[in-house]
């Protein structure tokens, strides 16, 4: 008997459709948001750099420090 394990992720992504780019939120399960940037080249979703990963617990305090350096 084979048992078989399944992963189930919530993933949102901001596009910039007229460029061809994007970044995607998934949360990894265990309290963490992983952000990854990717560019569209040719038709093909290629991951530029490295991700990182924000704690949820972090979140508000993330979003304050981009605000301020709007």
């Amino acid at each position: 008997r084979h048992l078989m394990t399944y992963s189930i992720t919530k993933e949102f992504r901001i596009h910039h459709e007229e460029d061809g780019w994007f970044y995607q939120f998934t949360d990894d399960g265990d309290g963490c948001i992983e952000i990854e940037y990717y560019e569209v080249i040719d038709g093909v979703e290629t991951q530029e750099g490295s991700s990182f990963s924000i704690e949820k617990k972090c979140i508000e305090t993330f979003i304050r420090v981009l605000g301020q350096m709007e």
